[in-house]
């Protein structure tokens, strides 16, 4: 299933007024708004999320945060902090999941903005593309694919399965403004299914989790955000991952790094 995004709002000679006032018509239609020839400072930055949110802290954790705001998450490749398993210090692949799956209150807005691009020349899927999946979909594929389970699966994501924090809550949950049956909210931890698996891989909650990991992919659209991109999203009803990337190389000219360098926010 193809996902295509609304069109790009050209930032260019906009205002902030203009541009945030664009962003929120198209978020209102699409749940998503995607922003091209956008540049900012980190404080510049802030201040445009900040018209759709407060800007919240990774869990208070500061792992990765920007120098000049803390609540800006930081992502590019630093060679000893993916050796201690940050994740936004590391390279590789990142499946699909949401952002701050363990917050309630559930963050509405999620936004990422590419500040460097980095390397572009390997084959599509090794540049660190991004993957942005509507849930909606994923279910609705889910349901052409499994239409006799999909009642139980559907039973199983709205009941409360553990999360790594020790809580329990459901993956699924409606939404006040939902649109449809399947137009449901999602908290997708990014080790949520490594995390089932060890408890009991044959749960119920285990095999609907795997499902919807499965699926996710496939509903979703797959680009590469270009420098001075932005994309706002919707954190009920879209989820976010990444390709593979490579972060180190070795030339002929010795040892260098991706230069990619991506902001992210959580919006509360």
């Amino acid at each position: 299933m193809d996902i295509t995004l609304p069109e790009p709002i050209y930032a260019g000679e906009l205002s902030q007024a203009e541009l945030v006032g664009a962003a929120r018509r198209t978020l209102r239609e699409h749940h998503l708004a995607r922003i091209s020839g956008y540049r900012a400072t980190a404080t510049q930055f802030i201040a445009f999320v900040s018209e759709f949110g407060y800007p919240l802290t990774y869990y208070g954790d500061t792992a990765g945060s920007h120098p000049d705001h803390q609540a800006i998450h930081r992502v590019r490749y630093e060679h000893d902090g993916s050796e201690r398993g940050e994740l936004h210090a590391s390279d590789g692949p990142l499946t699909v999941h949401s952002a701050q799956s363990l917050r309630d209150p559930r963050p509405p807005y999620f936004c990422m903005y590419m500040v460097d691009a980095g390397w572009q020349d390997r084959a599509f899927g090794l540049n660190g593309e991004s993957i942005l999946t509507r849930w909606e979909k994923v279910f609705e594929l889910i349901g052409v694919s499994h239409p006799h389970e999909f009642e139980q699966l559907r039973a199983a994501v709205t009941a409360e399965i553990p999360f790594p924090d020790g809580v329990s809550r459901a993956l699924a949950y409606p939404l006040p403004d939902q649109a449809g049956p399947n137009d449901l909210g999602i908290r997708l931890k990014y080790d949520l299914l490594d995390y089932l698996r060890g408890l009991d891989a044959d749960s119920p909650g285990y095999r609907a989790v795997s499902l919807v990991a499965e699926t996710a992919p496939l509903a979703a659209w797959h680009g590469q955000l270009r420098s001075g991109d932005l994309v706002l999203i919707d954190n009920d009803r879209w989820g976010h991952g990444r390709h593979e990337v490579s972060g180190r190389r070795v030339g002929p000219n010795g040892r260098s790094d991706n230069p990619r360098e991506l902001w992210s926010v959580t919006l509360g």
